[in-house]
């Protein structure tokens, strides 16, 4: 049994790992962030995501939580919104 939850827990992980490289693939592709920054913007909302205490995660940013769409949240970071001139564009 204990087995069988680490490897859901890792699974997990990886599973957020391939999210935020989502996030970071649409900030580079799509909002032409320099790979470095769109590094760097994304450890900087783990890292912020990681602080926060349980519960409390509806007071950061709604965008920001696993279900949200990596797109939006590359749009949040990017502070580019659609229906703007330099979106995508």
């Amino acid at each position: 049994m204990l087995e069988q939850d680490a490897s859901s827990v890792k699974g997990a992980i990886l599973t957020a790992q391939e999210h935020w490289e989502k996030v970071k693939f649409c900030l580079v592709h799509f909002f032409r962030i320099e790979p470095e920054d769109a590094q760097a913007k994304v450890r900087q909302v783990r890292e912020r995501l990681a602080a926060i205490e349980p519960g409390k995660l509806a007071s950061f940013n709604p965008l920001m939580e696993y279900h949200a769409d990596p797109f939006d949240i590359a749009a949040s970071l990017a502070e580019v919104y659609p229906g703007e001139s330099t979106y995508m564009g």
